[in-house]
């Protein structure tokens, strides 16, 4: 996880941190396999999920990526969470819906496909990253469960 904040300008460190802090004290699952990327997981209730009967899932609610080649730092987030192949959230499509919202209002949105990028550029500051959290917090606290 050093190394994967070390690559990353001293700003970004910043950003990366409070989210990886407040997502630890929060209970959630903070994960990182191999340098460049840091994953925060969320573990869906138990709940019906399309043919395969009642299950739980544990998937990255957000990545947070070192620069790679052409793309700089980022953070990765799930969308489409309440349709389609990853509707682990379908039970909650109201808090699903909210916090897709309020990811597009945060500067550096892009979209592509079901998994949308904050580009972390000058104008993506220490308190858009706290919004950030708040929103995953309250995605957490209203779809998932702590794991």
């Amino acid at each position: 996880m050093q190394e994967t904040l070390l690559a990353c300008e001293p700003r970004v460190q910043q950003v990366y941190t409070t989210l990886i802090e407040g997502w630890n004290q929060a209970g959630g699952t903070v994960q990182c396999s191999r340098p460049g990327r840091i994953y925060l997981k969320i573990l869906s209730r138990e709940h019906k999920f399309g043919e395969y009967g009642r299950q739980s899932h544990k998937f990255n609610l957000a990545v947070l990526a070192a620069p790679k080649g052409k793309r700089g730092q980022s953070i990765d987030i799930t969308c489409s969470l309440a349709k389609g192949e990853l509707a682990y959230l379908d039970y909650v499509p109201d808090a699903v819906a909210q916090f897709e919202n309020r990811m597009a209002n945060l500067p550096g949105f892009e979209q592509a496909g079901t998994v949308h990028r904050l580009v972390i550029d000058e104008g993506f500051q220490l308190e858009h990253s706290q919004m950030l959290l708040d929103a995953m917090l309250n995605l957490r606290d209203v779809g998932g469960v702590s794991a």
